[in-house]
């Protein structure tokens, strides 16, 4: 959009989950060697920054992920992620393994310590391991996350714990909870599942 954010439609208002997404994005893009204008991101995580100065109430979670998408854009906004690990009791697993990601790009100690917590709250079904989650603080509304969550609390723990017991059984729960056997709930859902995967 012409004020630097990104919507789900060209002619909607910018919304910072979407912003975030579209910055680490594009960021990862860009580390993976694909041209990516840097006008583009500047512009976003101006944005980014503007919204974080501005709304003193953004949910824990959606907090978390703009600080991610910051610091995946080697932007990374020191205030915001202390913030965010100072209200880390408030984090679901989603959040609390993107705060841990974001550190992790930083090699800040406290990634470590997000992903013993998390190891420390997972939920064991067998061969099967999951960080329920029932609230997508992204996008503001009560839905089953699960997948997403254990998708990044994944992510966080393969690079913190890369001898964990727990991967395979957390990727197992993943690939045997698709919708119709191809996808997960959605769209979104599915990315940030293979994102994670």
């Amino acid at each position: 959009h012409e004020d630097g954010g990104w919507g789900w439609w060209q002619s909607d208002e910018s919304h910072p989950f979407m912003t975030a997404y579209v910055v680490a994005g594009l960021s990862e893009a860009r580390g993976d060697g694909i041209a990516v204008k840097q006008e583009a991101i500047d512009k976003s995580v101006a944005w980014i920054k503007k919204d974080l100065d501005q709304d003193k109430n953004l949910a824990p979670d959606l907090r978390a992920y703009l600080g991610y998408a910051l610091a995946v854009a080697g932007r990374a906004d020191t205030a915001t992620l202390d913030h965010s690990y100072g209200e880390r009791v408030s984090l679901s697993p989603y959040g609390t393994a993107i705060l841990g990601l974001a550190f992790e790009t930083r090699k800040d100690a406290r990634a470590g310590e997000l992903a013993r917590h998390l190891v420390s709250t997972v939920h064991e079904n067998g061969e099967e391991a999951s960080w329920p989650a029932e609230r997508d603080e992204m996008l503001d509304f009560s839905a089953d996350i699960t997948p997403e969550a254990t998708a990044y609390a994944l992510k966080l723990v393969s690079r913190e714990q890369p001898n964990s017991p727990l991967l395979p059984k957390a990727a197992l729960c993943l690939v045997n909870h698709r919708d119709q056997g191809y996808w997960w709930n959605s769209t979104k859902q599915t990315a940030m599942v293979i994102y994670g995967l």
